[in-house]
C-alpha cells in the first residue's frame, strides 16, 4: 500500500492517494499551511489538488516504516520528498510522515487506510 500511495504522489495522482481514504477525516499538515487541520475527504480532494498544481515533485520515496504487526491498528512510513514551488522556484526537501489505521470495510472486512499525512522538517 505505501508503495502504491509513494507512487501517485510521484505522479501527483490525486485519486491514486484518495483511494486509500476511508470514511472518516485525514489530518494534513503540510508545509505551506500552519498547523494540521481534519480533512473528510472531498476537502482532501481539493487540497491535494492545490498542493499538487502549486509544486512540481521532483522526488518522493518512503525510506522508514514501522510496519503492523498482527493485531496492530496503525502503522506508518516516512518519505524524503524533494519538489520545487510554482511561486519562486525554489527546490525544497522535506520528510513527509504517513501514517494508516485499520478501518472496518463494508463487507465487514479491515482494511488499511490513511490516517495522517504531515510534512516533518
Amino acid at each position: 500500500m505505501f508503495a502504491d500511495i509513494e507512487g501517485a504522489w510521484r505522479r501527483g495522482d490525486v485519486r491514486g492517494i484518495l483511494k486509500h481514504v476511508g470514511r472518516t477525516r485525514v489530518t494534513v499538515a503540510l508545509d505551506d499551511s500552519p498547523g494540521s487541520r481534519a480533512f473528510s475527504r472531498s476537502q482532501l480532494v481539493y487540497r491535494l489538488r492545490d498542493l499538487f498544481r502549486t509544486t512540481r515533485t521532483l522526488d518522493f520515496e518512503f525510506v522508514r516504516y514501522r510496519l503492523a504487526g498482527r493485531g496492530a491498528r496503525s502503522c506508518f512510513a516516512v518519505a524524503r520528498r524533494r519538489y520545487r514551488r510554482a511561486d519562486d522556484g525554489r527546490e525544497r526537501r522535506d520528510r513527509v510522515f504517513v501514517s494508516l489505521r485499520r478501518e472496518r470495510g463494508d463487507r465487514g472486512a479491515d482494511r488499511w487506510v490513511i490516517d495522517e499525512i504531515q510534512s516533518l522538517r
